[in-house]
Order: C-alpha cells, then sequence, then structure tokens
C-alpha cells in the first residue's frame, strides 16, 4: 500500500485524551484521572504544589484506544507532571517519596502504569533547556489540578530549536527497544512477547519520523500532524529501506489504535531486521550532519565523535568516576558526557556490527570485562542512567 492510501486522521478537540475512542472511552478516562487527582491530592501537600499536568499521548489527545472482545482500554502509560513551589530538601524528599507510593498504589489498582515525574520547581520553568520532552509538554498537555496556564511560562520553542542530538538521543532509546525485542524472540517461548515486540518495532519506525522531522526543522508535537508532514518529506536522503514512508505511517496509526498481532516469528524476524536496517541509515545520516563527515560504520562513528565532540566538563569527570569508567582508551574521553560512550557503542550493540570486545570494552569504561554479556550488561547499566 502506498503512502498517500493511507488516511491521515482527524485531531478532535482539545479536550479529548484520543483519536479514535468512543464517548464512553472518553468517560472511562476522565472517572480515572478524576480519581489520580484525588488520590493524589490527598497524599501530598496542597502548600507546596503549584499543578499536576497529564502529558504524553494522552494529555496531547492522540492516547492509544486498544479494542479487543468490544471493550476498550487504554493501552499507553499516563505521564503525570508534578511543579510545585520551592521547597527545602527534606520536603522535596517526602514528596518524592509520596509520589513514588502513588505510583505503586494506582499502577496496581488501575491495571496501567501511572508514572508520576520528579518534583519540577515551576519558577524555573522560563530556564527550561530545551528537549523533544519538554517540546512536546509545552504544545500538548492537560492541566489536571492547578495553574491552567503554568506550562505557558516554558519558552515558546520552535521546531527549528531542538537539536539534532535530541533526535540521536532518540534514535538510542528506540535501537534499545529493537535490541531487547531481538533478545526476546530468541528465547524458548517468544510468543508471550508478541506486544512487546511489535509495539517496539513500531516505537522505532515512529521515532525515524520524528528524528528525521527534528533534523529539517519540521517536528510537530502531534502525532496526527506529523503523519501530514510525512506525506511530504523526501526520506530518500536519509534511508533506502523500500516503502519506508508506508511502513512508518502505518507504525503511527499503530500509536493511536494499537493492536496485538497473531505471533509469527517469521514475520517479526523480518520487521525487526527493516526497523533495524532502517534506524542504522537514519542514525548514521544525522551523525553525518553533525560531525560534518560520512559515517558509514561504527569505526568511523567513534573515531569521529573523539575528534568531533567537544563535550569536555569537569562535572563529566565526575559522572564517570561515579561510574567507575575511567580505565578509557584515551584520558579524554574523562570529560565527555558518559551518554556518547552509548552512541559509539550502539553499532556493535544494536546493529549487530563486528567490533573487537577490547575495543568496546574500553569505550563503555570496563577494561578486562571481554564477554559479550558481561558488555551488554555494562551497556544497558549505563543506558538506564543516562539516557
Amino acid at each position: 500500500m502506498a503512502a498517500r492510501d493511507l488516511m491521515v486522521p482527524k485531531i478532535r478537540n482539545a479536550m479529548s485524551y484520543s483519536v479514535y475512542g468512543s464517548s464512553d472511552f472518553e468517560a472511562m478516562v476522565d472517572k480515572l484521572l478524576k480519581s489520580v487527582v484525588d488520590e493524589f491530592l490527598s497524599k501530598t501537600d496542597l502548600s507546596k504544589l503549584s499543578a499536576l499536568v497529564l502529558g504524553g499521548g494522552y494529555g496531547r489527545g492522540e492516547g492509544g484506544v486498544f479494542r479487543h472482545d468490544g471493550i476498550e482500554e487504554l493501552y499507553n502509560d499516563l505521564d503525570l507532571f508534578v511543579f510545585t513551589k520551592p521547597m527545602n530538601i527534606i520536603s522535596r524528599r517526602k514528596l518524592k517519596h509520596a509520589l513514588n507510593h502513588l505510583h505503586q498504589l494506582l499502577s496496581s489498582e488501575h491495571g496501567i502504569d501511572i508514572d508520576f515525574s520528579i518534583p519540577m520547581i515551576s519558577k524555573s520553568l522560563p530556564a527550561t533547556p530545551i528537549s523533544q520532552m519538554y517540546y512536546d509538554l509545552r504544545y500538548g498537555h492537560k492541566v489536571l489540578w492547578g495553574n491552567p496556564h503554568l506550562l505557558h511560562a516554558l519558552p515558546g520553542w520552535s521546531a527549528q530549536d531542538i537539536p539534532r542530538m535530541e533526535a540521536l538521543r532518540l534514535l538510542l532509546n528506540r535501537g534499545i527497544g529493537l535490541y531487547l525485542s531481538q533478545r526476546y524472540l530468541a528465547e524458548e517461548d517468544p510468543a508471550c512477547h508478541a506486544d512487546f515486540i511489535n509495539r517496539n518495532i513500531c516505537k522505532a519506525l515512529q521515532a525515524l519520523a520524528e528524528a528525521i522531522m527534528i533534523d529539517n526543522g519540521s517536528y510537530e508535537s502531534s502525532v496526527v500532524s506529523r503523519m501530514r508532514i510525512l506525506l511530504d518529506t523526501n526520506l530518500e536522503s536519509y534511508s533506502c529501506q523500500m516503502e519506508l514512508k508506508a511502513e512508518i505511517l502505518k507504525a503511527m496509526e499503530f500509536k493511536l489504535m494499537p493492536y496485538i498481532p497473531d505471533f509469527d516469528a517469521i514475520y517479526f524476524e523480518q520487521k525487526l531486521n527493516y526497523a533495524t536496517a532502517a534506524l542504522k541509515d537514519v542514525y548514521y545520516t544525522l551523525w553525518s550532519k553533525e560531525l560534518g563527515e560520512s559515517i558509514s560504520d561504527g569505526s568511523t562513528l567513534i573515531n569521529s565523535i573523539k575528534r568531533g565532540i567537544r563535550d569536555f566538563k569537569i562535572r563529566n569527570v565526575a559522572l564517570n568516576l561515579r561510574d567507575k569508567s575511567l580505565n578509557q582508551i584515551s584520558s579524554k574521553d574523562w570529560f565527555r558526557y558518559p551518554r556518547f560512550r552509548l552512541h559509539m557503542a550502539m553499532p556493535w550493540m544494536v546493529f549487530g556490527e563486528e567490533m573487537d570486545n577490547q575495543i568496546v570494552s574500553g569505550i563503555l569504561g570496563m577494561n578486562g570485562i571481554l564477554s559479550r554479556e558481561g558488555l551488554e550488561q555494562r551497556f544497558m547499566t549505563l543506558w538506564k542512567r543516562y539516557n
């Protein structure tokens, strides 16, 4: 099916939580959120709070609607952002403890992850550095409690303000989803992971569009808006994979109306290989632009990052020291932010490129660990900490 043959849905009004949900679904989400807000207000000190904000897909009005046996259910997590007045360390610690308790209590009660952000001081919003997450939150959210105009204090960024490194960070994140899917597919009973594998293939394909739009300055926080933009976007300079635009559009549609396909090992393997190859193309294309030279494999990426990234800060030495990562190939790596080590090792970790384990060990700051399993565990530890 050609990309132009796929229908782009319409955005509903600002009060909706989804594109495809029925009125009963919208009422169900309303009721759930009221319960969450009531529990939140009963477990926190209101005098120290500014607002509770719903972000993510449901906050933008594009949350996933999962249908089975005639029933509509939420599919995505609920992403809740907590904004506070200035508070001392003790009060902040108490609030974080309360939010962690609420996360466990409410997630268990409602059968879906209900996540609370680390508390953020509302007065600091005007100085917030740009990121894809805050850009999406700035232009797509619902204030559940508190000052309804609070997030207007965030800078009025344009799409051109989002740095290319945000796109590369996104691809790194989605690459790990593909890596984990490959691991699950190789297990004795992969069928039980069909939802995870399918979801992460779709998320990786969605990320390709997001990364490309960040790169060319056309990014929008709305999925529906991105679908429209993608129809007129030339992808050939980013990837040579056949039918990529149509595959991305289908993945975007999945975000709005998710489903769990019947398990088929051959189908999933083909889809994983396709998504990984496309992500590799876009990853190297963006790095080539970022570094100003042609990047075609892991070796050239490592050498180019070491030559071209001047992220030398004393704070980074402290981070590498905390990670026990000063056993690097070059002492200059001590001063570089640890996430760059993940970027350099990604071709080995995700794309399956051959690389001497001694080199990978040095990149990850663990000279002496040479087994594939040990290096993968090290990569995942750093990824959870820095991405």
